[in-house]
């Protein structure tokens, strides 16, 4: 068995090579992911693009993500060999607040529609103070998308892009199943919105949010946070 003379002879010969953290990837994720389906998606995009012609403001990327009621601090910097270093966050145990984001690759983006985990919203609409204008917020005892949540949502959608049969709009999501409800999809076609979903297990590499806005939204807000809480250290 290789010991630890192999570990340090292979470093010598490869200076470049580092031990890195892996991120966390299913075994679903990592045999979805090959070539068939992969060029099955590229196939019906060129086909789709072919049919309309659609230009960059005309294509958008819709996905939800959970964003946790408690925000993840950044490092800090201690004292050497201080066992328990603290700073403060909003409580000690999180919930995830279900948030689709929409945008095209010329800047514009949907106001987010958030999908808190209870019975209904609040009256006084205190879930929604600060949010994004024009954002939506709608309550799911799950806290999850669905059917009707979908359709909801892609009836605000519509009301931002202003989708007809002379602009009509590519829409490409994730696999869920709440994309795939007879509703939703009666509305897409009578709207002239043109649903591509990519291949089950594969949006963190053909979803481009997953792949480049998420992480770095999730890094801000996280930073937004721990700057409130430093100012407001009574609340």
């Amino acid at each position: 068995m290789a010991g630890k003379g192999f570990f340090s002879n292979f470093k010598k010969r490869n200076p470049d090579s580092a031990l890195r953290t892996p991120e966390p990837t299913s075994l679903s994720r990592a045999t979805g992911f090959y070539k068939a389906q992969v060029n099955r998606f590229y196939d019906l995009l060129l086909k789709l693009q072919e049919q309309f012609s659609f230009q960059a403001s005309q294509v958008y990327n819709a996905d939800e993500t959970g964003v946790t009621t408690v925000h993840k601090n950044d490092k800090v910097l201690s004292v050497k060999g201080k066992k328990q270093v603290g700073k403060l966050t909003s409580a000690e145990r999180s919930r995830n607040i279900t948030t689709v984001f929409a945008m095209n690759a010329v800047g514009h983006f949907v106001p987010p529609m958030f999908i808190f985990p209870r019975a209904k919203m609040e009256k006084n609409g205190r879930l929604m103070v600060g949010a994004p204008p024009e954002s939506i917020g709608v309550a799911a005892k799950s806290g999850w998308m669905n059917g009707e949540l979908f359709l909801q949502w892609l009836q605000h959608f519509q009301r931002h892009v202003h989708s007809s049969e002379a602009h009509p709009i590519l829409l490409i999501l994730g696999g869920h199943s709440s994309h795939k409800e007879l509703s939703v999809i009666e509305y897409a076609r009578d709207h002239h919105i043109h649903m591509l979903r990519t291949a089950q297990h594969t949006t963190h590499r053909l979803q481009l949010l997953d792949c480049a806005f998420f992480k770095p939204f999730k890094q801000a807000y996280g930073s937004a946070g721990a700057t409130w809480m430093r100012r407001n250290p009574e609340a």
